[in-house]
């Protein structure tokens, strides 16, 4: 019984430091995974617009040349370094979902100084149509409607 409490305890132990080296995010490998991913979306974005010309070759081997770079640093990272990279990404993207959402949505939220006054408008009665405003109504829509209908 003692055996598997020392057990558990040194595999609580061993998940909480992978943990706390996972949250590092002064890591290198952190940081390389945001630059890698703010520079993917960059790219996509160049690549999207309207009178973009092709890639002349030049450019094109640069851009290989990167991604050959990138994949040999990443396949020479450890485990937890791998981690951090793609949290590093995770977080990148989370940012610039943010930044897109707020190009996406310029109003501003309503105060609740303003949701105050629009709630006191809908607490408001209705006034009643009388029959005079119902028979204006109904002759408009004949009117609107034309002959034949």
């Amino acid at each position: 019984m003692n055996k598997l409490i020392a057990t558990l305890l040194a595999g609580a132990f061993a998940l909480g430091s992978v943990a706390a080296l996972a949250a590092d995010e002064d890591n290198p490998a952190y940081k390389m995974g945001m630059d890698s991913q703010r520079q993917h979306d960059l790219q996509l974005i160049d690549g999207r617009a309207a009178n973009q010309s092709g890639t002349t070759s030049e450019e094109y081997k640069a851009i290989n040349n990167a991604a050959k770079k990138a994949r040999t640093a990443y396949l020479s990272m450890t485990p937890e370094e791998k981690a951090l990279y793609k949290k590093g990404m995770t977080a990148q993207r989370a940012i610039d979902l943010q930044a897109q959402e707020n190009l996406a949505t310029p109003d501003s939220p309503t105060t609740p100084e303003q949701q105050k006054a629009i709630n006191a408008l809908k607490a408001q009665p209705k006034a009643l149509p009388s029959a005079t405003d119902k028979q204006k109504a109904l002759k408009e829509t004949e009117k609107d409607a034309g002959h034949g209908s």
